[in-house]
């Protein structure tokens, strides 16, 4: 079994793709380690915005419902110690590293907070 995420498109995709090193999220986690990204069933039309805004081409048929590759999480601090960077909203910033696409998305219902997965 492994720890699997929902985050909103297209942010899950622009955490596996864009490097986007931040996951913004108004509780803390104390989870360190690799960690499946479940891309939701919903599209954020700001966070889409936000990365057309900066030049970044989204792509128009962002995959939902599935699971789309994984990341690490390596720390989580509030967002004052983010300053500047461009991907740290808060309140809480978990910090990611190392993303991996999946070959292909993976059809699979989401949660919240955690929850486990076996691929």
């Amino acid at each position: 079994m492994a720890k699997a995420i929902s985050i909103k498109q297209p942010w899950a995709w622009a955490i596996l793709n864009c490097g986007k090193g931040v996951e913004n999220r108004k509780w803390r986690t104390n989870y360190r380690g690799r960690v499946i990204v479940h891309a939701g069933q919903s599209i954020d039309p700001i966070g889409v915005k936000f990365l057309q805004d900066r030049g970044i081409d989204v792509p128009k048929d962002l995959p939902t419902g599935c699971l789309l590759g994984e990341v690490e999480i390596v720390d989580c601090v509030p967002v004052e110690a983010m300053a500047g960077n461009p991907w740290a909203f808060g309140p809480f910033c978990w910090i990611l590293k190392n993303p991996v696409v999946f070959e292909q998305p993976m059809p699979w219902k989401g949660a919240l907070s955690f929850f486990e997965v076996q691929i």
